[in-house]
């Protein structure tokens, strides 16, 4: 009994249906597993809008290099730091 439990089990093994079906099932796994790993990444967000952007203009008579030492300008700006 036992060499004939055997037997058919060599003989469905080596079937070349059973040989496709196994194919196709792995086939099907593959695929849903890649599909399932795309759906399960993280989603693209977008960003968000920034608001507007302010721009302050500031005339004076200082030259640009002298600016950083000029107490007008150090006030102006650290003012602006404040806000």
């Amino acid at each position: 009994m036992i060499l004939l439990e055997g037997h058919l089990e060599e003989s469905v093994r080596t079937s070349p249906i059973i040989d496709e079906v196994i194919m196709k099932l792995r086939t099907i796994g593959l695929i849903s597993t890649l599909v399932l790993g795309l759906l399960a990444g993280p989603l693209p967000t977008e960003a968000q809008q920034p608001g507007k952007v302010y721009r302050i203009g500031y005339l004076t008579f200082i030259s640009r290099g002298t600016c950083s030492t000029s107490s007008s300008c150090i006030g102006v700006r650290q003012g602006l730091r404040e806000l």
